[in-house]
């Protein structure tokens, strides 16, 4: 089976969906022959190593050495809405236009929403065309939403992180498609886990709106005057690195919550702390949860949409607060600091059990199992 990974760019620091294409991709190679099509590329080097055994194609180079006039004309191809947008061009559209239509056998495989768009559009009806949404439902991009309603119809299938997000597509999309469930995975740790004995709370993510952490440092505020000797520490960068410093500052929280920057190896760091916590906005899936749990470290996090509730187990493994309750959050993380570290042990210990679930070969299982059975269904039509 050949499939085609297609992503924005997988030349960037990205997030969450590089980092699970990358492993998924590495994962299915060992089967089947696979290649990752990045639409631009921004620089000539990845940020993040790419799969040895996977074939990379760029369709457009939009770094320093780009010489076509059209990538500094906007695409005529995506909504303008589209969260990618102001990367996409004349010169995208162009190639897309002519890449897709070529692809006449085995899998075209979106992980964005504009890739996803330009799949249903433009490939060829004998491939097996799969979109998945790596982001939760968001009704205000009306233009977007608009697209996907015409032509999504036209794909195999869709797939999303959680069933939240799948009963909100199910409500939206022509009741014909089919709307599957198939998680993130995240690889297994083969590092130390917790002790569970640091006086450390960690959070990671990209430095923006959504990710909350604002929420996060007025929570640690409280947490703080209980509990001085404690430190929250924040892993990421991003446009609201100085917004956030100076709201640390003005808290009088120096030296007890910490940027500390992008980390390449996040969970290693995950491993020298006692909690975890996330206070995004929203959330598709939120697998840094998972990655945190892999590393024996117990949960705490918003009940944001839809992701965290899907992973975490109440009182198990980890603890969801009403969104936006920063009352609520800091006297979670407190009563965590509390239970000692032969109490967070237990949760811990569920974690491990809940992420085994979660790893790249039982997650790569469910994919192959789709994609298989698409193909059969492909060639009795």
């Amino acid at each position: 089976m050949k499939i085609y990974f297609f992503m924005h760019t997988v030349f960037g620091p990205g997030g969450g969906v590089l980092t699970v294409v990358r492993h998924l991709a590495e994962d299915l190679a060992k089967q089947h022959e696979v290649e990752i099509v990045s639409v631009v590329r921004p620089r000539r080097e990845p940020v993040h190593p790419l799969p040895d055994n996977v074939k990379v194609r760029s369709l457009v180079d939009t770094g320093p050495l780009a010489s076509d006039p059209d990538v500094q004309r906007p695409s005529k191809l995506m909504p303008e809405d589209e969260p990618h947008y102001p990367a996409y061009s004349l010169a995208t559209d162009r190639a897309l236009e002519q890449f897709l239509p070529s692809v006449r056998d085995g899998v075209l495989l979106g992980m964005q929403p504009g890739v996803n768009l330009a799949i249903a559009k433009l490939a060829d009806p004998s491939v097996v065309r799969v979109g998945q949404m790596h982001r939760p439902f968001e009704p205000q991009r009306k233009q977007l939403r608009k697209a996907e309603k015409k032509y999504f119809p036209r794909l195999d299938a869709f797939l999303t992180l959680t069933e939240g997000d799948a009963a909100k597509y199910r409500e939206f999309l022509d009741r014909s498609l089919r709307i599957e469930v198939i998680p993130n995975a995240t690889p297994a740790y083969g590092g130390e886990r917790s002790t569970l004995e640091n006086k450390v709370v960690t959070a990671a993510g990209h430095l923006r709106p959504n990710k909350g952490f604002d929420r996060l440092v007025d929570a640690w505020a409280i947490v703080a005057e209980q509990h001085p000797d404690w430190e929250l520490r924040i892993f990421g960068n991003g446009p609201l690195q100085e917004e956030l410093q100076k709201q640390i500052d003005d808290l009088g929280l120096e030296g007890k919550v910490r940027l500390m920057g992008y980390s390449t190896a996040l969970r290693e760091e995950m491993a020298k702390s006692s909690l975890f916590a996330m206070t995004s906005h929203k959330e598709a899936y939120g697998m840094v949860l998972v990655e945190a749990m892999s590393c024996g470290v117990p949960v705490v996090s918003f009940d944001s949409p839809n992701g965290p509730a899907s992973i975490i187990n109440e009182g198990v493994d980890g603890f969801l607060v009403r969104n936006g309750d920063i009352g609520g959050l800091a006297e979670r993380i407190s009563r965590v600091i509390e239970m000692g570290a032969s109490g967070r042990k237990a949760l811990g210990d569920a974690g491990l059990r809940n992420a085994a679930g979660r790893t790249q070969p039982v997650v790569t299982g469910r994919w192959v199992s789709l994609l298989e059975e698409l193909q059969r269904e492909k060639s009795r039509r």
